[in-house]
């Protein structure tokens, strides 16, 4: 079958869940994914074709997609820091915002060459992995209370020859996380989101995204669990970095505020409150 015309086709189909762009964009990622073509091959030339096999699995990807399931977890390849990470339902899918956060992190470390890190919440270890890949002397824990996402981040550490430490733990219990070490820096993006804005999130978030990572009853919780760990397990002058809701960014610096740290709430690309770090004050 000629891959232009059944590319068009493609475009068509996803049009009936997606806007225009939309469709493109996702039809480009699972052509290139199932069938090693790009727009490009397909606009140089006209007899591009695609065999039976191609077709098949850009059939069945197609039929998930039409249920709004992400294109990465069809694929399982999220792009993140220009790298490629393996990702399923296990785990929630690297967003563009957190690669700011791994840059502030990039940043920070780079001044101390053998800094400890710890990552909480580290899903797909996008973060983790992304940081040690940049900093191959950096001593990084990362911890996750679900034990897929867990194995998935190990995927993604050796996938990308990077030595990680990865612990299965609830860090909202304390006496699981009073186990820790002492770290330079500790860096999260938690689940923040209320359930109460659940009704208005995209279907393909919602139903398929691990719920475990996104949503909190109390959207604090787990940055209080950090202002109150660091407090113990952070070095002089150690840092926090958070990925924060645009909308409490203001709350989370007051919780750190209130436990002691020098608080700033960082702005992403967009201009949007996206990122709090907070120093902790130990002469105080």
């Amino acid at each position: 079958m000629n891959a232009r015309n059944f590319f068009r086709e493609y475009v068509t189909s996803l049009q009936t869940v997606l806007p225009k762009e939309a469709s493109i964009k996702i039809a480009e990622m699972a052509f290139e994914h199932f069938a090693g073509i790009t727009r490009r091959n397909m606009m140089l030339s006209d007899d591009t074709s695609l065999t039976n096999e191609q077709i098949l699995k850009l059939q069945h990807g197609l039929k998930r997609l039409l249920l709004h399931e992400p294109i990465q977890y069809v694929t399982g390849i999220a792009w993140f820091y220009e790298m490629a990470f393996d990702v399923s339902p296990a785990v929630l899918i690297p967003r563009p915002e957190t690669e700011e956060l791994v840059e502030q992190v990039i940043q920070f470390a780079q001044l101390h060459p053998s800094i400890h890190i710890l990552e909480v919440g580290t899903g797909s270890g996008c973060i983790a992995v992304t940081v040690k890949k940049y900093l191959p002397k950096a001593n990084i824990t990362a911890v996750d209370i679900s034990a897929e996402a867990l194995q998935i981040a190990q995927q993604n550490a050796t996938k990308h020859q990077t030595d990680v430490r990865f612990i299965e733990m609830n860090f909202l219990d304390e006496d699981a996380r009073s186990t820790l070490g002492k770290y330079h820096l500790i860096v999260s993006n938690p689940p923040y989101i209320p359930f109460t804005e659940k009704n208005s999130m995209d279907e393909n978030v919602v139903s398929y995204e691990p719920h475990l990572a996104l949503f909190a009853d109390d959207h604090l919780v787990f940055y209080k669990a950090l202002a109150k760990f660091g407090k113990h397990h952070l070095e002089n002058e150690g840092v926090i970095f958070c990925e924060v809701h645009q909308s409490y960014a203001s709350e989370v610096q007051k919780v750190m505020e209130d436990a002691n740290y020098t608080a700033e709430v960082l702005k992403d690309i967009s201009g949007n409150n996206r990122m709090v770090k907070a120093t902790l004050n130990h002469s105080l």
